[in-house]
């Protein structure tokens, strides 16, 4: 099983304890039946495609891939992926276009579908208490989804949204 994952970078975090849960779950079931190939992407799509290209050349019987991180990296694999009868099981949220691809399964849901759950938590928890919301996010384009739909939010219900982007989620950033 290869596994394709942000284990430097600004998203190294994230990558590091996926990483750490694949691994306790290998050493709690005690098995070696199956091998595991980490491969470091980075949050890059060039490089989930190189690291997808490792773990394939260096496999004899490739058939799931854990990763990439992020729809961008799991489209830039998902072609040779499909080609290779590779399957993807993807650290991604599901994005509409991923429905060509029979060989790709996101662990997340659709953005809207997301947005709708933490959104309904706020009209039962929060609704006629909240004034401003804020949301803070990395600078990247595939976030305009996300910010549509929390202004469509804050909108219907007047409140005051602000956003702010951000270059990178470092804890000093923030």
């Amino acid at each position: 099983i290869g596994v394709i994952l942000p284990l430097s970078g600004e998203m190294q975090l994230l990558g590091q304890k996926i990483r750490q849960g694949i691994e306790f779950g290998i050493a709690d079931r005690g098995s070696r039946e199956i091998q595991f190939h980490f491969e470091d992407a980075q949050f890059d799509n060039k490089l989930a495609l190189s690291a997808y290209q490792k773990i394939k050349a260096s496999s004899k019987n490739l058939r799931v891939i854990i990763g990439p991180f992020g729809p961008g990296q799991t489209f830039a694999i998902a072609d040779q992926a499909k080609q290779d009868k590779v399957t993807i099981v993807a650290m991604s949220y599901f994005h509409p276009d991923f429905k060509q691809y029979q060989n790709v399964y996101c662990v997340y849901p659709a953005v809207d579908t997301q947005l709708k759950t933490v959104f309904d938590y706020f009209d039962r928890h929060w609704r006629g208490k909240i004034g401003t919301m804020a949301i803070f996010m990395r600078d990247n384009p595939s976030n305009e989804e996300i910010l549509g739909g929390f202004r469509d939010f804050c909108a219907s219900r007047s409140i005051r949204c602000s956003e702010v982007q951000l270059s990178t989620l470092e804890p000093e950033t923030l």
